[in-house]
């Protein structure tokens, strides 16, 4: 019990860990430059007819049909897109308007209530006798 205290208060595990650590690193680099060679054993085949002219004519009227429709909808996105974004740019300028009547209101009414403060100075200095 003695041996195994001062065994373990004398060790130092992270240097023994960084070995430890080393060694499974160099083997599995080792393991990893090893060559291996894969065989087939049976190469692989292929057995079946090819298409025939009537399957080749069917696929690719499908195909043309296929592709009809996807222009057809890639025409109608488009047309929705340039909708979209014309509403959003009408929107956006009517916004715009709209925010520049507020201010352009609330403008004049400041420039109103600051003209006529001079005279309200005035006035109160007249009314305390400052000025005659």
């Amino acid at each position: 019990m003695i041996l195994a205290e001062s065994i373990a208060d004398n060790v130092n595990w992270s240097l023994i860990a960084a070995i430890v650590m080393t060694v499974a690193t160099v083997g599995m680099w080792l393991d990893a430059r090893k060559s291996r060679v894969t065989q087939i054993e049976q190469p692989l085949s292929i057995t079946g007819t090819p298409m025939g002219n009537a399957e080749i004519q069917r696929d690719l009227k499908n195909m043309n049909h296929r592709l009809n429709a996807l222009e057809a909808w890639r025409g109608e996105l488009i047309q929705k897109l340039d909708d979209d974004k014309s509403e959003m740019l009408q929107a956006g300028e009517s916004r715009a308007s709209r925010i520049h009547e507020h201010i352009e209101t609330d403008r004049r009414e400041l420039e109103n209530k600051i003209n006529v403060i001079p005279d309200r100075i005035i006035a109160m200095l007249r009314n305390l006798g400052a000025i005659k």
